[in-house]
């Protein structure tokens, strides 16, 4: 999906694959009660709103647009960027939202039209609700001051953070995504022969936690995830790192060597509290899962 926002006359044109990110940004801008110019090209729906116009073809919305907000897959981003950039008009504004920038942003440099270029990363899935709770990425592209004006402009009640460069972003995104994602599929591949409903009626905190982070992030499109995972030039390197240390600790654990294994938990725990309260962690933990709907499924005596 591609949206474009007409500032003066208050008009967003969506263009492209109107997925769940992109649902998200209707209803944002919608409650703006901004006038949407729509044009998905994979469905024919309707769309029941008063201010959302149906366009024929990407040149009717990205062209009398002062905003384009690109939002595909991952894998569809850079042909998306080069199809919307020669239909703009001098000093519009295009927005790209892709997860992982090693592509994307190297596509936006090549951009040889006088359009403002931003690349942004909300920070949140379409499942957020209050827009003041989130944040959103921005790595500048030619001209920081002009960019953020433009991305405050649009977000006001989003927090904006500045990432240096692409390849600083992508090295965290390795770490808090490519990883996360890896960790919680891999545990939930531990599941899938168990019986699930007696797992959770037995668990306590730490299992109920993080069994709903696995199933949650297991909501996401495959295509998603495997973009996550393969997309990113620090994955790799860093999920061997990963399986090594894992490997080892396994390794311990079979050996029943009591010492290391000891060692290693001091060992991490020392470091990681230079910059984490662990009583607050645990402490946070409870507040999490009290807040939570009671999800335990009943299971009949003998069963």
């Amino acid at each position: 999906m591609v949206f474009t926002i007409a500032l003066e006359t208050r008009t967003i044109g969506i263009v492209g694959w109107l997925g769940k990110m992109g649902y998200w940004l209707v209803r944002y801008f919608s409650k703006a009660h901004i006038s949407l110019l729509v044009f998905d090209i994979r469905t024919s729906q309707s769309y029941r709103h008063r201010d959302i116009t149906i366009c024929k073809s990407l040149h009717e919305c990205v062209s009398q647009s002062d905003v384009v907000i690109i939002c595909v897959p991952l894998g569809e981003t850079q042909v998306m960027i080069e199809k919307c950039a020669p239909l703009m008009r001098n000093g519009a504004s295009l927005i790209e939202i892709s997860s992982i920038k090693y592509n994307t942003f190297r596509t936006l440099k090549k951009v040889k039209r006088h359009i403002n270029l931003l690349s942004i990363h909300p920070m949140f899935g379409p499942g957020a609700i209050s827009p003041n709770k989130q944040k959103i990425l921005m790595i500048p592209v030619k001209s920081k001051k002009r960019e953020l004006n433009t991305l405050t402009k649009l977000f006001a009640d989003v927090k904006i953070i500045e990432v240096r460069d692409w390849k600083i972003h992508d090295k965290y995104m390795s770490i808090l995504l490519s990883l996360a994602y890896y960790i919680n599929i891999i545990f939930a591949q531990c599941l899938v022969d168990q019986d699930i409903p007696i797992l959770k009626l037995l668990s306590g905190t730490s299992f109920a936690i993080q069994s709903l982070l696995s199933e949650s992030m297991l909501s996401d499109e495959p295509s998603l995830i495997t973009s996550l995972l393969t997309e990113n030039p620090f994955t790799v390197d860093l999920l061997t790192k990963y399986n090594y240390r894992a490997s080892l600790f396994a390794d311990y654990i079979r050996i029943r060597d009591k010492r290391k294994i000891n060692l290693l938990i001091k060992h991490t725990k020392n470091k990681l509290s230079k910059n984490i309260d662990f009583n607050s962690s645990y402490s946070k933990l409870y507040n999490i899962l009290e807040a939570l709907p009671n999800r335990r499924p009943i299971v009949q005596n003998g069963s």
